[in-house]
Formats: structure tokens, sequence, C-alpha cells
């Protein structure tokens, strides 16, 4: 993939073919600070990604390196991120200018999210093949 990738060492929890479900832990940016063990704030969470083989043969238990390109990492941003807090702010911002109460304006620009996410969850066998993640060796 070149130098615009990222990488997240995992645990294969699950095998299924020509891809694997990994295991990745995500931590904080606190994660690295020395106190860490004694602050309440710092996050660990794990999650899962299915990453595709190339055609190897892994072991569920078997720590792998996960990667991804950084253009799929902003694509995914914007899609969570981004486009939502834009749809909402413009939004909230037509609705005001049509004389919509506070309140109203509010209500619709929040609920303006339903018929969004509902658009992704309908493409959401596209976007898996838009973002896939392979194991590096």
């Amino acid at each position: 993939m070149g130098t615009t990738d990222f990488s997240k060492s995992g645990t294969i929890i699950s095998s299924n073919g020509n891809t694997v479900t990994v295991q990745i832990e995500c931590s904080s940016a606190c994660s690295a600070c020395h106190s860490k063990d004694m602050c309440l704030s710092s996050e660990k969470a794990e999650k899962q990604v299915v990453a595709q083989t190339n055609g190897r043969t892994y072991t569920v238990g078997q720590r792998v390196l996960v990667s991804g390109s950084k253009a799929m990492a902003n694509s995914a941003i914007a899609l969570a991120y981004i486009v939502p807090f834009v749809l909402v702010v413009i939004t909230l911002i037509v609705c005001l200018q049509c004389c919509f109460s506070e309140l109203q304006s509010g209500l619709v620009s929040i609920l303006i999210l339903i018929p969004y996410y509902a658009v992704l969850y309908m493409f959401r066998h596209k976007l898996n093949n838009k973002f896939v993640f392979i194991i590096k060796e």
C-alpha cells in the first residue's frame, strides 16, 4: 500500500475463507503516560475488523498486523463525523431562516440524521467493499 498506510496489531478471533476477523485494542492518546494506571481518564477499547487474507492461511489466536490506507481512514472520518456535523449545521441554519422556532429547528436538525444513517445502513455492503483491511506480513 505504500507510505500512506496505517497499521494496528491484533489477534485473529475467527477465520472464514478469504477473510479473518481480527480483534485490535485501541488506546487513548494518554496510553503511553507513565501514570496511566492511576489515572481514571485512560481509555481502552477492543474493536473487531474483517481483513482479507490474500490467500494465506491464519489460525485463531495468531498475532497479525492489520493495515489500511490513510484515504480509507479519511473517508471513514468524513462519513462518520464531518458529513453529519455539516448536515446538522446547515439544517439548523435553514430552519432558523425559515421562521421555525429554535426548539423546532434544533429537533429537525437532529432528526435529519435518521435518514442520513438509514442511507448509510442501506449502502453498508458497498461501503464494506470500499473499506478493506489487509493483513500485512
